[in-house]
């Protein structure tokens, strides 16, 4: 009789762990399986989010915008439904940073542009501001985290308070700047020489600024700004729009950017900061 159920005993046990190997690779079958339907989702996500940026570039073509109806576009996020999917889109002028890089090359040149750095750094309570634009000149990198860390390296001082993305770009500049989507610190910047008074009333976006004689300088302030030519950076006409996309379906979700031609309606490039697949 022990005999006996002893074999059966090893007969159970033997039977149990087939169970859970079986049990095994069943669990192994689903979890894959389940990666490689979720890995389709998002390469069709992927495609999706291709295709819409061609639609939204067409809706861009449809509506027309002019400097007014930028300007106003550019203020709240607008909601749009295409192919059942929505999305949210932020529109700006693209012509509305600063190249850091000639910005740079600029300070070398001139003390006025350096001293108007340093009181640009003040105002974003840079505890450094010299040593950040000494830095800021012979700047080698590539982008705003390459000169944080160089800040770092040389101060042992962490810059949480400067966003130097929302005043220069490191990226393509499309130039001229549009002086009506300048803020009063790009002003600053830009108009070293100029009463601030006037830079802080064309800051506050009251008014669409149609030609540089409407700009609230006096006639002698404009002459000179003529004669060395550096009218010649700036416009008060968007021709390149930037297009912030939030797009969201049933399965996915994504976020792209556009940069749109208005003058000649066609998509210039997107970018794709990121997609989600859910489940």
């Amino acid at each position: 009789m022990p005999e006996k159920s002893s074999k059966k005993g090893v007969v159970l046990l033997a039977t149990i762990l087939l169970i859970l190997l079986l049990m095994g690779i069943v669990s192994l079958f689903l979890n894959s399986s389940h990666k490689l339907q979720q890995h389709v989702k998002y390469i069709y996500a992927l495609n999706e989010t291709h295709l819409l940026s061609y639609s939204i570039a067409k809706y861009l073509k449809t509506i027309k915008l002019d400097e007014e109806g930028l300007f106003y576009a550019s203020q709240s996020a607008i909601p749009l439904t295409l192919q059942n999917t929505q999305i949210m889109l932020s529109i700006d002028s693209a012509q509305n940073r600063i190249n850091f890089f000639n910005y740079k090359e600029a300070m070398k040149k001139s003390s006025e542009y350096s001293s108007r750095f340093i009181t640009y750094l003040g105002l974003n309570k840079v505890q450094n501001p010299v040593a950040f634009t000494a830095l800021a000149k012979e700047f080698q990198g590539v982008d705003e985290h390459d000169l944080f860390d160089e800040y770092f390296l040389h101060t042992s001082q962490h810059l949480t308070t400067l966003q130097l993305k929302k005043t220069f770009t490191f990226e393509d500049e499309y130039a001229p700047l549009d002086i009506n989507f300048l803020s009063y610190e790009q002003l600053l910047l830009l108009f070293y020489d100029a009463n601030s008074f006037a830079l802080k009333q064309i800051a506050q976006h009251l008014h669409i600024y149609k030609s540089f004689n409407e700009l609230p300088f006096d006639k002698a302030y404009l002459t000179k700004l003529r004669l060395k030519q550096r009218l010649g950076h700036f416009t008060t006409k968007t021709s390149i729009i930037s297009v912030d996309a939030r797009i969201k379906s049933s399965y996915f979700s994504s976020h792209i950017t556009l940069i749109y031609d208005l003058k000649k309606d066609t998509l210039l490039r997107y970018k794709l900061l990121g997609v989600k697949v859910t489940d």
